[in-house]
């Protein structure tokens, strides 16, 4: 496997793990608005709005673990 390559499925294996623990959390967060009672609008503009913020901190989140994969190789050497 070459860096390009290593790089690349590093980011798919952290791209995934991210959309799962963000599932869980919108999830969660839906399950105690309902728990709660809260209408059906109040839930699915709450739900938007977390579907938006984790898509903006997988965004971010993504860019760091690129840069410190990076880092990682040129510290070992290998980029």
């Amino acid at each position: 496997m070459n860096n390009k390559q290593f790089i690349d499925e590093a980011l798919r294996v952290g791209s995934r793990h991210f959309d799962e623990k963000s599932k869980e959390m919108v999830q969660a967060s839906i399950d105690r608005m309902v728990a709660n009672g809260q209408g059906h609008e109040t839930i699915a503009a709450t739900s938007a709005e977390l579907q938006a913020f984790t898509a903006l901190q997988k965004a971010q989140v993504m860019i760091e673990l690129e840069r410190n994969i990076r880092q990682y190789l040129k510290d070992e050497g290998m980029l």
